[in-house]
């Protein structure tokens, strides 16, 4: 069965913490490999929702994230043995999932907006429950969160802000977000993910 919010933060929290602090900007954290069959060419599996949630999530855990080529435009390709998932590359654009591709650099461009935050900030799961978690990255004046909802209803999850200390938003990639003086509220649809950039 699928882990529920707060099973998937506990392994998230078990494995960062068995590792040495100076370790952890080392991780190179992946989705997909040349060892294992690519995750979106599993038709019984694949949702589009709950991956791009995962993508989001992928960029701003501790370490770097690792995208397997192709991974970026849904590479096609049968689904099995490892030896699939090292399916030639597709150069010709016209077939290119956009979807992916718009995540992937929309993401990519955030990183590097906020690399050092992300390069030095301190983490934390700010909520988990059965159906969504929210894990944050965090400095003194700034605060990168990613919200994750497995629900096939709407999310309305309401944040403390006692740690984030947000009073503004400058950054949402999906959902709503907007702040009130002891809370950060967060909407989003069914299985849906948000990634919210936050400061004093």
């Amino acid at each position: 069965r699928a882990f529920t919010g707060r099973e998937f933060a506990q392994a998230l929290e078990s494995h960062l913490t068995s590792m040495p602090a100076q370790m952890l900007g080392m991780q190179m954290n992946l989705i997909n490999s040349h060892d294992t069959p690519r995750l979106y060419n599993n038709t019984e599996l694949f949702d589009w929702d709950l991956y791009a949630g995962l993508v989001k999530l992928l960029y701003i855990l501790p370490g770097m994230p690792n995208i397997y080529y192709g991974e970026e435009i849904a590479l096609a390709g049968p689904y099995g043995s490892t030896e699939r998932a090292r399916y030639p590359m597709q150069w010709d654009e016209s077939s290119w999932n956009s979807s992916f591709f718009s995540l992937y650099t929309e993401l990519g461009a955030m990183r590097n907006l906020h690399a050092e935050t992300l390069a030095h900030g301190a983490y934390t799961f700010v909520h988990a429950d059965a159906q969504s978690l929210a894990f944050a990255r965090f400095v003194q004046d700034k605060a990168i969160v990613c919200v994750l909802s497995r629900s096939d209803a709407d999310l309305k999850l309401t944040l403390s802000n006692d740690l984030l200390l947000i009073n503004h938003v400058s950054y949402v990639l999906g959902g709503e977000v907007s702040c009130k003086s002891d809370a950060v509220c967060v909407h989003v649809g069914p299985r849906g993910s948000s990634i919210f950039v936050g400061s004093r």
